[in-house]
Formats: structure tokens, C-alpha cells, sequence
């Protein structure tokens, strides 16, 4: 008797047509369940850790973290790491520059305290020499007076409006 040899077309055409026989056994239904339960399961475990995430629970937890001794290594070392690849700066720097500007915007004078996030690095864009530390809104509006582009648009903008 001589061996019958499939092309890979008849191949997959006849495992197309056991699968579907299998499926339609009482075994194959109810294996397609199980993987259909176990997905929904892995989609809405998903949706629960997102609605986990925002919860107060998730939050307090997250802060009290931030307030413990491995917390603040880890925020530390982040922190380092970035400084000293954005501005290449160390840690003493920043801290150095925070003790010569009293834990204050160099802009406003407004106290660090206030505001509840870390003051920001200013740098001159251009040659990426710091300039000093920033409150968070400070920065943000350096940012806008430094694009000269914007600062005319807008001008002319507050111009048309002043009329009316």
C-alpha cells in the first residue's frame, strides 16, 4: 500500500475540517467556553485594575509609599538618574541651587511648599545651561514668553480683541 502525502493546502483545508468537527462536539463547546470565560476574565481584570488604580484606596497607598524610606530611594535614584541625563547635573546641585534660592521660584519667590511638586530645572534651551529653579507655572509661561513666533501671534490676537 503506498503512503498518501498532503500538499500543505489539503493539509490545512483538513485540520480546517477537524476543528470544526471538534468544535462542534459536546468537548469542543465546552472548551470553547472555558476560553472564552478565561478571556473576559483577563479583559474585565483589566477594567477592575484601572477602576482599582483610581480609587482613594489605591491613591493612599500609593502616597504612603512615597512617603517611606524605600519610596523616597527609589523617587530619589529616579530623580538622580533623569538630572543628571537631562541637565547633567547631580543631585548636589539641585540641592545646592535650592539652599541659594531659600526653597523659592527664582521668579515669583513663591515658597516650594505651596505648590506640593518639586521645583522645576530651567535651562536655556539653546545650550541647555540651567538657569536656575522654577515653580511649575513659572516654567510653564517662561516656555510661551520664549517662543517669539507665539508671543506675536498672540499679541496681535489680544490686539483685535481689545477693540471691541
Amino acid at each position: 500500500m503506498k503512503k498518501k502525502y498532503f500538499t500543505d493546502a489539503e493539509r490545512r483545508a483538513a485540520n480546517r475540517a477537524g476543528v470544526k468537527r471538534y468544535q462542534q462536539t459536546e468537548k469542543g463547546k465546552a472548551s470553547q467556553k472555558r476560553y472564552k470565560q478565561s478571556q473576559k476574565g483577563r479583559i474585565m481584570g483589566r477594567a477592575a485594575e484601572k477602576r482599582y488604580r483610581q480609587s482613594v484606596e489605591y491613591k493612599a497607598i500609593k502616597k504612603q509609599y512615597a512617603q517611606s524610606k524605600k519610596g523616597r530611594a527609589v523617587s530619589k535614584k529616579a530623580g538622580r538618574k533623569f538630572l543628571l541625563k537631562q541637565y547633567d547635573m547631580t543631585l548636589d546641585d539641585y540641592d545646592r541651587m535650592f539652599a541659594e534660592q531659600k526653597g523659592r521660584c527664582a521668579i515669583c519667590k513663591t515658597h516650594q511648599s505651596k505648590f506640593g511638586t518639586a521645583l522645576a530645572v530651567d535651562h536655556n534651551r539653546k545650550n541647555k545651561k540651567v538657569r536656575g529653579l522654577l515653580c511649575i507655572n513659572c516654567n510653564t509661561d517662561l516656555q510661551v514668553l520664549e517662543n517669539k513666533v507665539f508671543c506675536k501671534k498672540a499679541n496681535m490676537y489680544l490686539e483685535i480683541h481689545r477693540a471691541e
